[in-house]
């Protein structure tokens, strides 16, 4: 895995930039971290570590937001955590107009994603997906 990522960080013109990744708490972004903070010397890589929290498994959503600022401090980066409404993006729309709840949620998590790494001045964000997701 890590000398497929490590290629990928040459492809994507990685090196010696600052890197948003976003992690969900889930096995894929956490896996993605850990592999790019192995890589980030040989790389030169400047990483820091975006959660979005949909709030929308109660304490799940707690226990993951959590664990993810748990895992940044184990590692010593930077964790930043911005909140999203998703009921309130769906509401006051028509049924025809309004988005699923998923759509929601994928478009306020990259919006909010893309608004962290231009505060904190990160030039690319790196997420990561299993190979049977679906966009």
């Amino acid at each position: 895995m890590l000398r497929v990522i490590s290629q990928a960080v040459g492809r994507l013109d990685l090196r010696g930039r600052c890197v948003l990744v976003a992690v969900s708490g889930g096995i894929d972004s956490v896996a993605l971290l850990h592999a790019l903070h192995e890589l980030a010397h040989e790389h030169t890589l400047n990483l820091l570590i975006g959660h979005v929290n949909h709030g929308l498994r109660g304490a799940e959503s707690e226990a993951d937001q959590a664990a993810v600022e748990q895992l940044g401090g184990q590692l010593g980066l930077s964790v930043e955590v911005v909140r999203v409404d998703i009921r309130a993006a769906r509401e006051g729309r028509s049924s025809r107009d309004r988005p699923t709840l998923q759509e929601a949620a994928r478009a306020l998590r990259y919006g909010a994603l893309e608004e962290m790494a231009e505060r904190l001045g990160a030039e690319r964000i790196a997420t990561a997906h299993s190979a049977d997701d679906q966009a």
